[in-house]
């Protein structure tokens, strides 16, 4: 079991993005939560087997929009989260 937490920036906030995180992690067996900061990015923390939580994060079209320009960094490891 891992908890990563991703930062994505970019065109990223008033373009669905975090409604597009949390319908596509309905496919996965992950649990975590996705919201806006104030300089703009959007941080999502994301818990599951290592194998489920990369395919989640790698999923084709699953965490971007066509009006949406992200950049993932990936931070590292953190606690439990909520379900999305």
């Amino acid at each position: 079991m891992i908890s990563l937490q991703v930062f994505y920036e970019g065109n990223v906030q008033g373009v669905g993005f975090r409604w597009s995180v949390r319908h596509a992690a309905k496919g996965f067996d992950v649990t975590g939560w996705v919201r806006n900061l104030p300089d703009g990015r959007v941080e999502l923390n994301v818990t599951g087997e290592e194998e489920e939580v990369h395919a989640f994060l790698d999923r084709p079209r699953g965490i971007a929009l066509p009006d949406s320009q992200a950049d993932r960094k990936e931070v590292g490891q953190t606690g439990q989260c909520a379900r999305l």
